[in-house]
């Protein structure tokens, strides 16, 4: 008996190239700074602020850099100056600001995956540690030579890993501070790092033009990716397979 003929698959669409993305419209092309929309006390880098005001006010008029936000979305930390203001992510209101000890300008803070706390380099070499729920600085670590650019915790929250402007990598025990190891990962600074989802192996991407991966157990290095440019950042796919920077 006639059958019907079998479905042809059709054919993937061809995915877009980098200049089709970077040529399409976003929704912030057409922003520009507005002194009737940004708090007077906002960095002059700022050209735009989501919400309504007085959502995302900064605290004081100081030196931002870039934010992290909890892995259930709920908090958006800033660096602000010498501290890193905490916000409602979801309706912009300040919830707490971290201050640390003789921190003169925070860099790059990260949370540890159940938000519970926040760590935070900064010029001079100190890495500090929060309490999220009461502000409260648990660990100052006064250890790198020069700013520390970057940190991380592990996907258990036991361990700490630093970067600074020199390319070292140091890592911490999260509880004591205590020292665990430390390397140079990178002959110019790192400017991030992060844990893949199953704290494995870890990414810093670096001024020296590499993204290198490194095993979370010994230390390793596991490989380098290299580009024709600087890397500013970098960040793992939730399936593991794939690493962007």
């Amino acid at each position: 008996p006639p059958t019907d003929p079998a479905p042809s698959p059709k054919a993937p669409r061809r995915p877009p190239t980098y200049d089709e993305l970077a040529a399409r419209p976003g929704p912030l092309d057409a922003l520009t700074r507005n002194s009737d929309d940004i708090p007077a006390n906002a960095p002059p880098d700022v050209v735009g602020v989501l919400g309504e005001f007085p959502r995302f006010q900064f605290p004081k008029a100081a030196s931002a850099h870039w934010m992290a936000q909890t892995a259930d979305g709920r908090l958006l930390a800033v660096p602000s100056g010498g501290a890193v203001a905490l916000y409602d992510a979801r309706t912009g209101y300040p919830v707490r600001t971290l201050v640390g000890d003789g921190i003169q300008r925070a860099f790059r803070p990260a949370f540890s995956w159940d938000g519970a706390r926040l760590a935070a380099g900064a010029e001079g070499g100190t890495v500090s540690v929060w309490d999220v729920a009461t502000g409260r600085e648990e660990l100052v670590l006064r250890v790198h030579a020069t700013s520390a650019w970057s940190v991380a915790f592990d996907a258990a929250g036991k361990r700490i890993v630093s970067t600074d402007a020199g390319g070292t990598l140091k890592v911490w025990d999260a509880t004591t501070g205590a020292p665990v190891t430390s390397f140079e990962a990178h002959a110019n600074g790192c400017n991030h790092i992060a844990f893949r989802p199953d704290g494995k192996r870890l990414a810093t991407a670096s001024l020296d033009g590499t993204c290198k991966i490194w095993d979370a157990e010994t230390w390793a290095e596991v490989r380098t990716l290299r580009g024709d440019k600087t890397f500013a950042a970098v960040a793992w796919a939730r399936d593991r397979t794939r690493l962007a920077a």
